[in-house]
């Protein structure tokens, strides 16, 4: 049936209702059919009969499939329902001689005051939403602001990120030279975007046009290392690129120096974590270049200590992020970060900035299976390079024995010549 306006027809539900029907154990009979929607166009009704008990049972659901009212119906006589407005949930019965059936209706009117009764959580004040949404981590915070417009509003509130940015990385507490998070140009809801998830490894350095405005004119590095998940170290480091000698020298920067290494607790070096943000103060982006987790562990050939490796692969380079450090002594030695590219080449500033600008703007990959994956490029990319050095090797073999080969002609024709004359 449709509710309000319609013009009844006739259907057929199974049912025993005459003496032949029994004999033969089903009939079929008239009942109240869907009919013509009305002005406002509102959901049908759905009959079904089903056996319960000896007896038939009726049941009606709407369009949405939600069930409406179920009779339990003895013998059923065919009977019409009038066409005329039917009021929002009104029961419309018509009794026959034998029983009579009750349906009742449900209508659009009815869904909106039934919602109207429940409680979301939008009907919670904005302070108590404010105050949960704080407590959450950022990938969940990410995931209520795409719920409803409202949660979104709240979400957005720049101290709530804030306090996630600085909790997950304590180098942007370091305001002694500059207030990262401060700057106009650094939103900490971009930041988080920008820096939790890890960028896409087809970032390619032809992306970025050679105008000297598309490089960054500075970048400021964020660096933090942390044991079994704690902080153990924490430092922001800034770098001018605007210099001739940083656009064509090997692309480096040191956040610990050899000469001044920093005390720490004992810990495991393969325990041992890497964050290594790279900032952008210019356009406010950011990327980051460290894989998180070790994806080396080495031993150095001649001092012993302990070469903690953590890199990500972009555009065919690699960059790596080096921890020095002293089990014994307890202390970091060195925390560094490089860029290599296939051939085992150190790539340029200039090539290097080319590389993190195309990823800061690059999409990103989140999820835990990213910090595998990382690792999985990396063991990648260090195949190909000893496949390329092999091939280098057996190439440069060749050449010798190419060469060795003609010099051994050439004396020996030069002798024959001596001995003819």
């Amino acid at each position: 049936v449709r509710n309000p306006n319609f013009r009844a027809r006739r259907a057929h539900v199974r049912g025993p209702a005459t003496p032949a029907a029994r004999a033969q154990g089903t009939s079929s009979l008239p009942l109240a059919e869907r009919a013509r929607p009305g002005p406002s166009g509102c959901h049908g009704v759905t009959f079904a009969m089903a056996k319960q008990g000896g007896h038939d049972k009726a049941s009606a659901r709407c369009a949405r499939g939600r069930p409406i009212k179920q009779t339990t119906l003895g013998r059923i006589a065919s009977h019409r329902i009038p066409a005329r407005r039917l009021e929002s949930g009104e029961e419309i019965v018509r009794p026959p001689a034998a029983c009579g059936v009750v349906v009742t209706l449900a209508t659009p009117a009815v869904d909106r005051e039934a919602r109207k009764m429940q409680t979301t959580v939008e009907d919670l004040p904005a302070d108590v939403l404010a105050c949960a949404l704080r407590r959450l981590d950022g990938p969940s915070l990410a995931a209520a602001s795409c719920a409803t417009a409202g949660l979104r509003a709240l979400a957005a509130e720049p101290e709530t990120w804030r306090a996630l940015c600085v909790a997950r990385w304590p180098s942007l507490l370091q305001t002694q030279r500059r207030d990262i998070l401060g700057s106009a140009a650094v939103s900490p809801q971009r930041l988080f975007a920008d820096a939790f998830p890890f960028p896409s490894s087809s970032t390619d350095a032809a992306s970025v046009t050679a105008a000297d405005q598309c490089l960054p004119v500075e970048l400021i590095s964020a660096v933090d290392v942390y044991h079994k998940g704690a902080p153990l170290f924490s430092r922001v480091v800034e770098t001018s690129t605007s210099s001739s000698w940083f656009l064509t020298s090997p692309f480096r920067v040191d956040a610990v120096e050899c000469k001044d290494p920093v005390p720490a607790a004992s810990f495991s070096p393969s325990d041992l974590e890497l964050s290594w943000i790279v900032v952008d103060p210019r356009s406010g982006r950011a990327v980051n270049v460290s894989s998180r987790r070790a994806v080396a562990v080495d031993r150095h050939w001649y001092t012993g200590e302990t070469l903690v490796r953590f890199a990500v692969v972009l555009g065919g380079s690699k960059f790596e992020g080096t921890v020095t450090c002293s089990e014994e002594a307890g202390y970091l030695r060195e925390v560094s970060l490089t860029v290599e590219d296939a051939e085992n080449a150190a790539v340029s500033g200039e090539g290097s900035l080319r590389l993190l600008a195309a990823a800061m703007e690059g999409p990103r990959k989140g999820g835990e299976k990213e910090r595998e994956e990382a690792k999985r490029r990396y063991e990648e990319f260090v195949r190909s390079k000893r496949g390329r050095k092999e091939s280098k090797a057996r190439r440069e073999v060749l050449v010798d024995l190419c060469c060795s080969a003609v010099g051994a002609v050439a004396v020996l024709s030069f002798l024959a010549s001596v001995v003819l004359r």
